[in-house]
């Protein structure tokens, strides 16, 4: 797995206002995995929202508090936050209740498949959480912030 963690040079915008660390990802396997990580950030997105609302019923979720929790959990440039925001998403991914089936274009994955991916999304998690605590490490004043595309 490559992630590029210079200053700015995955930033979205490339801005020299800009001065966040953002991680760029580069390789195959893990822009598949992330897709599952997305999927695992959707679902933590989701829960807080019908959490907010007071809600047990996904289908009364009031949008804008959806989008309003959305963008406050990717705009998050605290390190703790955004350590807890991706421990979450391991979480979930690891619950075998949450995300339980995917597939490609060519159809449907099998169980193993899909643990597999899974398994690779967790790596891949796992591993960008390692990557934020080294750079956050003391001494460093960079805030971090995710970039995945």
């Amino acid at each position: 797995m490559k992630i590029d963690t210079s200053i700015n040079n995955a930033s979205p915008t490339n801005s020299p206002s800009h001065h966040n660390r953002y991680f760029k990802i580069d390789d195959e396997n893990s822009i598949k995995s992330s897709f599952l990580a997305s999927s695992a950030e959707f679902a933590n997105a989701f829960k807080e929202a019908m959490a907010i609302q007071g809600i047990n019923d996904p289908s009364k979720i009031d949008k804008s508090i959806l989008s309003e929790v959305r963008a406050k959990r990717y705009e998050a440039d605290n390190p703790a936050e955004i350590e807890a925001i991706i421990q979450q998403n391991i979480a979930t991914l690891k619950d075998e209740h949450t995300i339980q089936q995917g597939g490609n274009y060519n159809g449907a994955y099998s169980k193993a498949e899909f643990q597999a991916r899974k398994n690779q999304a967790i790596d891949f998690l796992s591993q960008l959480l390692q990557d934020i605590t080294k750079t956050n490490a003391p001494g460093n004043s960079m805030s971090t912030s995710i970039y995945i595309k």
